[in-house]
Formats: structure tokens, C-alpha cells, sequence
């Protein structure tokens, strides 16, 4: 355990602490380790650590704002990785994930109307979402005169943005311009949503932000328009005029 601690850069007492979480207990930071133990235990390790790496951005965040997201980008291929990496940020910041209940009904309609990869997709995220409710990381929310998810938002939003910092997560491109039309209003003065989607990588990208800019073209200099500093380089001349009508 002490060859593992100065390895990691970690105290005893965190190398036990991920080895218990992880069901192996060693009550004697002395005891000898196999090789394949040791491997085993260091692989642990990595990939605690790895999962506990804080997003700098999503850090912020989720420190400044109460943070819902939307059934369209819990079903994104890389869904789950993205709340991976949520949840060190939540449990860091004592915060949760908030989702109305009518987005998990959504996801449960998507299972059972639906076929191929979207309803994989919708089971797994079902079952990681209940473990992170489980772990203390999401809230659910809802009430029985809810309407559907994009107009339980927009009541939210539009009621709450006066008194907290809100952000959502949607993939949807006319529900996110909604949101971020709010900002705009005269009538109230509330604080700024922020609307985030998932991008391919499991990252929080700017819903406006396209995944691939198309880069500009070098045009010859020879072969680009050049501005005129003038109309006209014809000189003025008087026209005579013969007839002028009544």
C-alpha cells in the first residue's frame, strides 16, 4: 500500500478508501501484495482518480447554476459519459441534476414505441440515472398537472430564472432558441440562462456551437473583390434637353 501511495501521489488512508469502495479491504498497510493484486489495485486507482477529474468548465457550472437537462440528450450516444463526468462536480459542489419526471416518462415511452439503438440507448441511461439517484447526484421533479417536458421547462424557467442561475441540456435546437430567448426579455429582468448541449465527445458545448466549422477558403488576391473608393470614374457631363413634357 505504500508503493501505491507514493505511485499515485495519495495518502494511505485514500489508496483504502478506494480499495474499500471497491470491495478489497487490507487492514494492515504492511501487507504484501501479489503482482497481478498489485495490477489489479492500480488499475482500481486509475480509474478512480480518472472518473473524479472535475471539467474546469463544467466545474463552474455546475457551481453557479441549477442544472436540468432534456430526454433528447439523455438519449445521445455519449450520455453516460457526460454524467460520469456531472457527477464529481455535483458531489464537489453538493448539488444535484434535476430532471422533471415527465422526461423520465419520456424515456420510458421511448422503450416502448420504439425500436433499435435509441431504445438501448434509453435503457441504459434509465438504469444509470437511478443509481445516480441513488448516490445522492439527481433530483426528480414533478408534479401530476404537468404538461409535457419542453412546456415543464418553459414554466420553470420563465418562473424561477428571478430567483437562481439555470442551465439545460438539450440537444434541441427550437427549445434551446426558446430559452435563450428569455434573456432578451423587457417584461423581466432575471438572471441569464445558459443552454448547453452534448457534443460527440460527452462534452457541454454552446447549443449554437456547430461540431465542425467549415474553414473559409484562401482566395488569390489577384482573384478577390476590391471595394471601389468611388461610384464612378466617368466625369460629369450637362445633357441638353429639348422638350420638357406638361
Amino acid at each position: 500500500l505504500n508503493d501505491l501511495a507514493k505511485t499515485h501521489a495519495l495518502t494511505i488512508e485514500q489508496v483504502q478508501q478506494i480499495l474499500r469502495a471497491s470491495g478489497i479491504d487490507f487492514l494492515s498497510n504492511t501487507k504484501q501484495l501479489t503482482e497481478v493484486q498489485q495490477a489489479k489495485v492500480a488499475l482500481l486507482i486509475q480509474e478512480h482518480l480518472k472518473a473524479n477529474v472535475v471539467d474546469e468548465k463544467l466545474d463552474r457550472l455546475v457551481k453557479q447554476h441549477k442544472i436540468f437537462i432534456d430526454t433528447c440528450s439523455l438519449v445521445q450516444p455519449k450520455a453516460i459519459a457526460f454524467l460520469n463526468t456531472l457527477e464529481p462536480a455535483l458531489k464537489k459542489h453538493n448539488s444535484k441534476l434535476i430532471i422533471p419526471i415527465r422526461v423520465i416518462e419520456e424515456l420510458e415511452k421511448i422503450q416502448r414505441g420504439q425500436t433499435g439503438e435509441v431504445v438501448e440507448l434509453s435503457k441504459a441511461v434509465c438504469q444509470h440515472l437511478a443509481l445516480m439517484q441513488q448516490r445522492g447526484v439527481l433530483d426528480l421533479r414533478g408534479e401530476d398537472t404537468d404538461n409535457f417536458a419542453d412546456n415543464v421547462f418553459d414554466v420553470v424557467f420563465s418562473k424561477f430564472r428571478l430567483q437562481y442561475k439555470l442551465m439545460l441540456i438539450t440537444q434541441d435546437k427550437a427549445l434551446a432558441k426558446e430559452m435563450l430567448q428569455k434573456n432578451s426579455s423587457q417584461a423581466i429582468r432575471g438572471k441569464t440562462i445558459v443552454v448547453q448541449k452534448i457534443d460527440r465527445h460527452g462534452k457541454l458545448v454552446d447549443v449554437e456551437q456547430k461540431a465542425q466549422k467549415i474553414a473559409e477558403k484562401t482566395i488569390p488576391a489577384n482573384e478577390r473583390f476590391q471595394p471601389a473608393k468611388q461610384v464612378t470614374s466617368v466625369s460629369d457631363s450637362l445633357m441638353n434637353v429639348q422638350h420638357i413634357p406638361d
